[in-house]
């Protein structure tokens, strides 16, 4: 079975374990049509199966780089809408190439209005930024 396929099903129960603030995507990074294969709640983004890869990915990609590390955790990620993201990614490997990747993102709009709920019930003005 493809490496990338034994992932897909971890996209899906990612998706349902973390809920409806986190979206989980998995990318392909093998071909010259690098694009997300799979994605668990894709409002968050608004990307979906098919997409492009982000920027991130895209540069990394072109320049060759080939991470040292298994991961990249806590890094900020964007919305094709310019929201904030907190993003988090696991390499997938070949040997030494990278293939593919599965990327957590949070929602960081959803601290932010519990942020302003909370600090409203004390009749406070929100003052903690993400």
């Amino acid at each position: 079975m493809d490496i990338i396929e034994q992932y897909k099903g971890l996209v899906e129960f990612l998706g349902a374990v973390l809920g409806c603030h986190y979206e989980i995507a998995l990318s392909d990074l093998r071909d010259d049509n690098n694009c997300i294969v799979a994605i668990a709640n894709s409002y968050i983004s608004g990307r979906k199966v098919g997409s492009p890869l982000t920027d991130m990915v895209s540069n990394m990609i072109q320049n060759g780089q080939n991470p040292e590390s298994n991961y990249l955790i806590h890094y900020q990620g964007i919305t094709v809408d310019s929201r904030p993201l907190l993003s988090s990614s696991y390499f997938i490997r070949d040997g030494e190439q990278v293939i593919g990747m599965l990327s957590i993102n949070f929602d960081e709009q959803y601290l932010q209005d519990l942020n302003t709920r909370l600090f409203s019930l004390f009749g406070l003005e929100p003052n903690i930024s993400f």
